[in-house]
């Protein structure tokens, strides 16, 4: 590379560069000269506050991470985006001294047996190149990073090392359960030493996963180590590696804050936390089990935006919201949403309930367990130690003046029956079944030894749904369909081939993935009278279907609609809903 003067970036050559490239005018210099309060930040960060448009891309907006990209190919050096995801950040983390690192104020990225890549906001600073290379005994790569990244990664990650070698320097391993009755401490279950240290840890967990958007936190113990894998747009990845001495305290931490019983490994167990990280309430469940190497732990985390979320912002069509906002304001009837675990029936009953709710009406919900607390419901959670199952929580509702009834899940005959005489006897029932598409759920209910006539009578919606990634809307791109994918997705039915439709790309704004945030595709059945004549003793599925055909959209071309608005890929809907 280049040998170059030792200096810093200016002000006045990162806006001069700019207004060569006729990225900004006259005046937006003025603008910048007169605004005396960004001289205390780095160039590229005081530009990118003022948040200039890019003159001849509308979408592109000349923030900090755009300005570094451009001022790296300005000056000829390789430019990183910094991705917390994508680093090894044990691995960085160990590589050099938190003071040291401070000192020179760059990030290592990435580390190999040969090289080192650092991350720095001062591309013509190389004083410290010679001390940190006899430090690494590494060749050096440096690459220009968004200034605010670096201050604020070397800031976290290094704290959160800093916590984890003192937790680590105790002698404590997985299956050392002496050294953990020594870090808990009394029967409250407060810790005696390194409280402050594994604290810092389980925050900046809460932390890392809040602002990643992850919908659940995997706590997983390995042979000598742990791994931290995050579920962000439904797909997992490993996001940090334990070590094992330090995996203990942090476990039994979140199960402290859960109410959960420390010294229980050999059983399941199940809790609750609230946590309120940054400007952000999180609601979490926590489920532990015991596995080969130690206790496994889950988080699941909700959104606690969830009760004031619109139908169309889960997926649903102008024309359908109409249709279901019809059936969940009926005074009376079943309504049934399936789907397998994680296609999002929860959020649609939610945001259903919290539709429909006001003061003249009173609303009960059984659940298993309780993920969404609302104050506008009367929630209460089932409890097999007490008998307080599904079916007798409907019985106590009874017997509490209802207008609604939200049913966690319809799991058995009993549960069954008590729904439909509920949705009988004058009350809107809500629930949900395990069933692959909307019309399997009335074989099902017949499976479940439920009577055809009172089905029939009760069943007035039907709704199937699965979770498809949407589509990034800063990357996506027009392209030819796949031709073999295409017949793939419409199977039987007969779908014009549009000219293009989008394709996943990849940019900062989605992590490189192509995807940002979750929608349901669906298919959704309004009851019929000429569907309740098919409800009848021995029907088989495959007969309501063929008798059904074209009376509903199935969620098969529902996926089709959202491929050609562009809101997902024909990738996404085929691996989803196929």
């Amino acid at each position: 590379m280049l040998k170059r003067p030792a200096r810093k970036i200016t002000l006045d050559e990162v806006v001069e560069g700019l207004k060569s490239d006729n990225l900004i005018t006259q005046m937006d210099c003025e603008r910048i000269a007169k605004s005396l309060k960004l001289a205390r930040f780095h160039p590229l960060v005081s530009v990118g506050k003022m948040a200039f448009k890019h003159p001849t891309e509308a979408k592109v907006t000349l923030d900090t991470e755009w300005l570094t990209q451009w001022y790296a190919g300005k000056i000829g050096i390789p430019y990183i985006d910094i991705d917390p995801l994508k680093l090894d950040i044990g691995e960085i983390t160990k590589l050099l001294p938190k003071a040291f690192i401070k000192r020179i104020a760059v990030l290592p990225v990435q580390v190999t047996p040969t090289k080192v890549v650092f991350a720095t906001a001062e591309p013509f600073d190389r004083d410290w190149l010679l001390d940190t290379s006899t430090s690494v005994k590494r060749d050096i790569e440096v690459v220009l990073g968004n200034p605010d990244k670096i201050t604020r990664y070397i800031e976290e990650f290094f704290e959160v090392r800093s916590a984890m070698n003192q937790v680590g320097e105790g002698e404590n391993d997985f299956g050392d359960q002496i050294a953990l009755d020594k870090m808990v401490g009394s029967d409250k279950g407060e810790f005696k030493a390194d409280d402050g240290n594994v604290a810092k840890i389980v925050d900046w967990v809460f932390q890392f996963a809040s602002t990643e958007r992850a919908t659940d936190i995997h706590l997983e113990p390995r042979e000598g180590q742990a791994q931290m894998r995050f579920r962000i747009d439904g797909n997992l990845r490993v996001v940090y590696k334990f070590d094992a001495k330090v995996f203990i305290p942090v476990l039994s931490r979140l199960k402290i804050i859960a109410d959960l019983k420390v010294d229980e490994k050999r059983r399941p167990q199940d809790g609750r936390i609230k946590r309120q990280v940054g400007d952000k309430l999180m609601e979490m469940r926590i489920s532990t089990i015991p596995t080969h190497y130690g206790e496994k732990m889950v988080i699941r985390i909700f959104d606690t935006n969830i009760t004031s979320k619109s139908f169309e912002e889960l997926g649903l069509s102008p024309d359908d919201i109409k249709g279901w906002e019809s059936l969940v304001a009926r005074s009376f009837g079943l309504i049934l949403v399936t789907g397998p675990t994680g296609s999002g029936k929860t959020t649609t009953l939610q945001t259903s309930l919290s539709f429909i709710a006001s003061p003249d009406i009173n609303i009960c919900t059984v659940e298993d367990p309780i993920e969404i607390v609302n104050e506008q419901l009367a929630q209460m959670q089932v409890n097999p130690e007490i008998s307080l199952s599904f079916g007798n929580a409907i019985r106590a509702f009874l017997r509490q003046d209802p207008d609604v009834i939200m049913v966690g899940e319809i799991r058995d005959q009993d549960t069954a029956e008590m729904a439909i005489q509920a949705s009988l006897t004058g009350h809107l029932v809500l629930s949900t079944l395990h069933t692959n598409s909307a019309l399997a759920s009335i074989t099902r209910l017949i499976d479940l030894k439920v009577e055809p006539h009172l089905l029939s009578a009760s069943l007035i919606g039907l709704m199937a749904q699965r979770l498809v990634r949407v589509l990034c809307p800063h990357c996506k791109e027009k392209a030819p369909p796949n031709m073999d994918l295409w017949k793939a997705l419409i199977g039987p039915y007969n779908v014009p081939t549009p000219q293009f439709v989008y394709h996943a790309k990849g940019c900062r704004e989605c992590r490189n993935t192509g995807y940002y945030g979750r929608i349901i595709v669906y298919e959704l059945v309004r009851v019929t009278n000429e569907l309740r004549e098919l409800i009848r003793p021995g029907i088989t599925l495959q007969e309501i279907e063929n008798l059904m055909r074209g009376k509903y959209l199935p969620i098969r071309l529902n996926g089709v609609q959202k491929v050609l608005q562009g809101k997902t890929s024909i990738e996404e809907v085929v691996t989803i809903v196929i």
